[in-house]
Formats: C-alpha cells, sequence, structure tokens
C-alpha cells in the first residue's frame, strides 16, 4: 500500500485511495514507525500535522514539527518517524512520476526550490491559519479519493491534488528571501547550494562540468561536491545528470521537439548518446516515450497508468 513504511495501519482513521496514482488518509493516536534504510521509489510521502507532533530523527539530526509539514522523497536519510502527544494529521503519497510531471510542467514553486523539490526533505512549521488551509485540502482529497462514480474521477482527484501543492507552494513562496536578503537569512553552505541551482537553471543544456559550476561559484570542485553531498544525499554528478534529464522531460513532453532537437538543445554529441541517457533514467527510449505518450487533458499522462 501507499502508507507502507510510513505509518502503520492501526493509526489509519479514514483512508481513500487510487491504486498507482494517489492516496490519502486522516492518521491520529501515537505511534513509532522504522523507515526501511532503502526506500521504495514509487511513493513520494507529504505529513500534514495539525495537532501534537511529529519526531523525524535522521542520520545526522532529529527534526520535531509541532504544526507543519514533512515532506518524505525517497532520497533522504531518515531512520524514524514517531507521531506523539495525540497526535492528529494527513498523510499525502503522490505516485512519483506525477509528481515528477507536476515539477517539470506545472509547477507552482519557485525556481531553484521546484526543481530540487523530489529530492529533498522540507520540514517547515505553520501557522493555524495555514494549517487550517492544508487540512481542508485534505479533508477534500480524502473525500474524492472515495468517490468512484465520478465520470472524471482523473481529471477531479489531480485538480484537488494539484489545489494541495498549490498551497503549499504559496508557502515557499512567502518564505523564499529575496535576493537583497539572501546573505543575512542562510549560511554559507545554503547560499552555495542555492548558487549552484540558480547556476543549473541557467547553464544546464550546455554545461554538465562540474568544474564550470565550482569556478562560477569561485570554490574548488572537492568543496562544491561535498556540500552538494550533505544538501541532497546524492553526489554532485548525480545531481547533475538528474537536474539535465528533468530539463530533457520538459522537452521530451513538448510535442514541437523533435528527439533530434531535444539532443542538439541539450548539448549531446549526437541522437544516439541522447537515446543512451534517456534510456538509463527512464527505462524507455526516446521514441518508445513519444509513441506511449497518450495525453489526457489536465494531467499530460498516460492514461493507461493512472
Amino acid at each position: 500500500m501507499y502508507y507502507d513504511g510510513v505509518i502503520h495501519k492501526e493509526s489509519i482513521i479514514k483512508e481513500n485511495h487510487i491504486d498507482d496514482y494517489l492516496g490519502c488518509c486522516e492518521i491520529g493516536g501515537n505511534d513509532i514507525v522504522s523507515l526501511p534504510s532503502e526506500r521504495s521509489d514509487k511513493w513520494y510521502h507529504i505529513i500534514l500535522c495539525n495537532r501534537g507532533e511529529v519526531m523525524e530523527s535522521g542520520l545526522e539530526e532529529t527534526t520535531t514539527i509541532r504544526r507543519g509539514i514533512i515532506n518524505l522523497s525517497m532520497n533522504r536519510k531518515c531512520r524514524s518517524l514517531e507521531f506523539r502527544k495525540n497526535f492528529h494529521g494527513y498523510l499525502i503519497a503522490i505516485e512519483m512520476s506525477l509528481m515528477l510531471d507536476i515539477i517539470r510542467n506545472r509547477s507552482p514553486f519557485p525556481v531553484p526550490s521546484r526543481e530540487l523539490f523530489h529530492i529533498t526533505r522540507h520540514s517547515v512549521e505553520l501557522d493555524s491559519h495555514t494549517i487550517r488551509i492544508l487540512s481542508k485540502d485534505c479533508r477534500i482529497m480524502l473525500g474524492a479519493l472515495g468517490n468512484k462514480e465520478h465520470s472524471l474521477l482523473q481529471e477531479l482527484n489531480y485538480a484537488n491534488l494539484y489545489i494541495f501543492l498549490i498551497d503549499i507552494a504559496d508557502i515557499v513562496w512567502r518564505n523564499m528571501p529575496s535576493k537583497r536578503s539572501q546573505a543575512s537569512h542562510l549560511s554559507r553552505r545554503q547560499e552555495i547550494m542555492m548558487g549552484f541551482m540558480e547556476c543549473l537553471q541557467d547553464n544546464i543544456e550546455k554545461e554538465t562540468n562540474i568544474a564550470f559550476y565550482a569556478s562560477h561559484l569561485f570554490i574548488s570542485k572537492q568543496y562544491l561536491s561535498e556540500i552538494i553531498l550533505k544538501e541532497t544525499g546524492r553526489t554532485i554528478g548525480t545531481a547533475i545528470d538528474n537536474f539535465r534529464y528533468d530539463r530533457c522531460m520538459k522537452y521530451m513532453n513538448d510535442p514541437t521537439y523533435t528527439i533530434k532537437q531535444i539532443a542538439d538543445k541539450m548539448s549531446f554529441t549526437d541522437q544516439s548518446a541522447f537515446g543512451k541517457f534517456f534510456k538509463k533514467h527512464s527505462g524507455k527510449s526516446p521514441a518508445s516515450y513519444r509513441r506511449e505518450m497518450k495525453i489526457s487533458l489536465l494531467s499530460r499522462r498516460d492514461i493507461q497508468t493512472i
């Protein structure tokens, strides 16, 4: 199930889901869940705490959220979750390709946070008004997921999910420091991470060399690699590759670009090199991906996989 390894069934008050697409459940009580060291990459989980608290224990630190949200991607080194003090909240599980589709094609999140949204943990405490808004979103989503007779079921649930993510994006936007005040809000490591992401955003179609980005930030390759590993849990090479793949997918989902045009635009030596890169990350050749791409009105996802 979509909640396996994140909550226990005994903690669920109410739940509804569409297999392989989206799940939402209301949860409550006290519980401790040990997360497996190797988590599945199928689901992206968001936990909303509107009463009590959640303690997230990682390899290097422990974070406690009393009223707020925790995003759990498969790459975070989280060892356990403890729900306590008469916890009440919601768990939302989003099928990973759907989450990536939103991030790549209709992301409401600011750059560069949207590019890292699927590979980083973001935990933040919220005010009562914001909690009420997100809780209402969850209740509506939970109810809609139970409406199996709706003639536009996928579109209905996609719309409710997108509203929920837009409300979270509003929180991210409001907490983004302006460029003028970033220096006073961010640590040196965070400044470098922000600069790296902005540089990737501007140059990924032409540059994949680590030395280029390190030089742009006036630091050594070793220091930049160390920061990226600490911040994302991934090597810098993997981070650059994933960012490049995300940009490739953006163009692959735009039928106005041919595969050759995408290969040229992304600075691959030839179409064959692009094909090998794309298949390594997607499991499909570019031509196969394009053939299987059956677009629905809202989600732009293969209807057969929903």
